[in-house]
């Protein structure tokens, strides 16, 4: 299963890691959302420091890691639908926003172009 979510990001930027270095982070006794984000912010550290687009003013990382924060906070001891595995979720967590900033300069460029009359 990581291996398509490696192979996934890995389209646009090579990740240093495999699965079984993500497995092993997620796995560990010693566990943090920290330590998640620390491994994906080795290859992906631009887009981690990067504005998320909320009106904190937070970079993806801090934002990311409040998310991750309040699953373990409020769920981390129940079981998640559909059987899929708290690994799985954490990781989708790590990444949900890893794109947010570069769609909002977009969208900024586009409304920019569009209220700009023509010469």
């Amino acid at each position: 299963m990581w291996d398509r979510i490696l192979k996934g990001i890995s389209k646009q930027n090579k990740l240093s890691f495999s699965g079984t270095e993500l497995d092993k982070v997620l796995e560990s006794s010693e566990y943090t959302p920290k330590s998640l984000i620390t491994l994906f912010e080795k290859d992906l550290g631009r887009i981690f420091n990067a504005d998320s687009g909320v009106r904190e003013k937070y970079s993806v990382k801090r934002h990311t890691l409040m998310v991750i924060g309040q699953f373990e906070k409020y769920f981390t001891n129940q079981e998640l639908p559909a059987g899929m595995s708290k690994n799985f979720f954490r990781t989708f967590l790590a990444l949900h926003d890893i794109g947010k900033s570069e769609a909002i300069k977009k969208l900024v460029t586009s409304i920019i172009s569009i209220a700009t009359p023509p010469k």
